[in-house]
């Protein structure tokens, strides 16, 4: 696995609220963080955001991820979809905005889990459903096609 380990935030996340908006993480500082030292945050990433064509100007503005560095840990807030198309790339390192968060432990939210997508693929149409199906194979052709082009060990 790429990464030190993978968490779920559907219950918040350990080291609670940051205050953090996009115009305040434009002036963090960014620095090489090894892949292998990064803490995903999120179970799983949209493969159609992997693809080459996805990756111009993020939401926001900011081409950096965004970490969290508590507790000694690095965790990756945001920008999954970044440092996956990066390791494609073959680095093994990815410029990130870090911010330290204290180290008091934070109260954890309860929430369901997000259901949306599921439900929203089974409301689509036949037709729908199968263009669905047909984009994915697409994309999954492609990351094999990159995954053959990565050096080994990644």
């Amino acid at each position: 696995m790429p990464f030190k380990r993978i968490i779920s935030r559907d219950n918040g996340v350990p080291w609670g609220e940051t205050g953090m908006t996009s115009k305040k993480w434009l002036k963090v500082e960014t620095e090489s963080i090894p892949v292998s030292m990064l803490i995903a945050t999120q179970p799983g990433v949209l493969l159609h955001a992997l693809s080459e064509e996805y990756s111009g100007e993020p939401i926001g503005g900011d081409k950096h991820p965004h970490v969290i560095y508590w507790r000694g840990e690095y965790y990756l807030e945001d920008g999954h979809h970044r440092v996956l198309r990066a390791m494609l790339r073959g680095e093994k390192s990815v410029e990130v905005r870090v911010l330290t968060a204290p180290r008091r432990p934070a109260k954890m939210k309860t929430s369901e889990p997000d259901t949306r997508l599921r439900k929203s693929i089974r409301d689509m149409s036949p037709e729908e459903r199968e263009a669905f199906r047909e984009r994915l194979k697409d994309l999954r052709k492609k990351l094999m096609e990159d995954a053959e082009r990565l050096p080994n060990g990644i």
